[in-house]
């Protein structure tokens, strides 16, 4: 009796296999599991795929407002010049270079005189950079090309410096020079 048990057991659970598989079978393709999981998929791509194209199209558009707006902004300074990105750190001969191919016509570097052991400045090390007089300047400023641009730099001594350190600087070579010729003209 257990063997026929068994298979009653067995026809029963091939029978509902059947079943199951006729009802799927018979389920139009969006109400399956597997086929609401695919179609939840296609959404979600092509939605994301709508959110990004959006997106791009208002990128696109914002740049081309900042084009339009950045070509008004040049043609209302006609005839004048933006100064170039310099490195704080950069050498007084590339900062000049700079400036003057970016259109300025009136540049000059002079040294400052400060620089005790080269430690914390290098010579020739550009300290700061005056167009017009004004040391607080952008590279999105606008100047005229004819615009005074002094170029200080980092240097030993006091070349340059108008200040009473380097006078007191200059004074005291003097010294040494006339206390040198005298020491000569008591040695003849």
């Amino acid at each position: 009796m257990a063997g026929t048990v068994r298979k009653v057991d067995d026809a029963y659970k091939e029978q509902k296999e059947r079943d199951v598989r006729e009802r799927i079978a018979k389920r139009p393709f969006g109400k399956s599991p597997v086929g609401c999981a695919l179609i939840g998929m296609i959404v979600v791509v092509v939605l994301g795929l709508g959110v990004l194209c959006g997106l791009s199209m208002c990128s696109s558009r914002a740049a081309s407002e900042r084009e339009a707006a950045s070509a008004a902004e040049t043609a209302a300074h006609a005839g004048e010049v933006q100064p170039p990105y310099i490195k704080s750190d950069a050498n007084k001969d590339d900062a000049v270079t700079k400036l003057k191919s970016a259109g300025f016509t009136n540049v000059k570097s002079e040294g400052n005189g400060r620089l005790i052991n080269g430690v914390m400045h290098h010579e020739n090390e550009v300290d700061e950079i005056s167009i017009d007089g004004d040391t607080s300047w952008s590279s999105s400023s606008w100047f005229k090309p004819s615009a005074k641009v002094v170029v200080r730099y980092w240097s030993y001594g006091s070349e340059g410096v108008d200040d009473k350190a380097g006078r007191a600087v200059d004074a005291a070579k003097g010294v040494v020079d006339s206390a040198k010729e005298i020491a000569e003209a008591d040695k003849s």
